[in-house]
């Protein structure tokens, strides 16, 4: 019973912070179907939208955290800043390049468009000689990795991974950033 009136107590007593987040273009157009990911960093949790016709995503959190903001594109270099509260405004300028996109995984594994075959990239930290270090990796169902390297492939955030599919579709592709199980990509495809 006890834990029945705590969570009506939370339940009553929350206030929703509220706030947009506008994405456009280098030309000040907004950008339509862009993924707005809100990640709190401490809880390891998130809330996503997909832009509006204006290019708005809505934010709306029980509390005023800052979070960190990843959006992605099919047609656009990924965007990350941290530091976001609801209550600041934020315009998001998307950038174009050579056919660069990008894509979040949000609950660890996702599929590159284009690429036939399922990624799994992995951030855990291990403890060595009394000293926690972080460690990246990445799993691929169906996808060579740097030219068929043994898999889990380690690899270093924002540096490039050459990917390759059964059908011979190549892809440059960048991890930017990973909180818990959510990556932020580029991808741009090579052949």
């Amino acid at each position: 019973m006890k834990a029945l009136a705590t969570l009506t107590a939370c339940l009553v007593s929350t206030t929703i912070f509220a706030g947009t987040i506008t994405v456009k273009d280098e030309t000040g157009a907004a950008v339509k179907d862009a993924k707005v990911f809100f990640v709190h960093p401490a809880k390891k949790i998130y809330k996503t939208q997909a832009t509006n016709e204006k290019g708005e995503a809505d934010i709306k959190t029980p509390n005023n955290d800052a979070v960190i903001v990843f959006c992605a594109h099919d047609n656009y270099r990924a965007f990350r800043k941290e530091g976001v509260t609801p209550e600041q405004p934020l315009e998001i300028r998307m950038q174009k390049q050579d056919g660069t996109g990008s894509i979040v995984f949000a609950d660890g594994s996702g599929m590159i468009p284009g690429l036939k075959g399922r990624m799994n990239p992995i951030w855990d930290t291990i403890v060595v000689k009394g000293q926690t270090k972080d460690r990246f990796y990445l799993y691929a169902d169906n996808i060579s990795i740097n030219e068929g390297k043994e898999q889990p492939v380690g690899f270093e955030l924002n540096k490039s991974l050459k990917l390759e599919d059964a059908d011979g579709n190549c892809f440059d592709v960048t991890i930017i950033d990973i909180i818990q199980s959510t990556s932020l990509i580029e991808f741009k495809k090579t052949k």
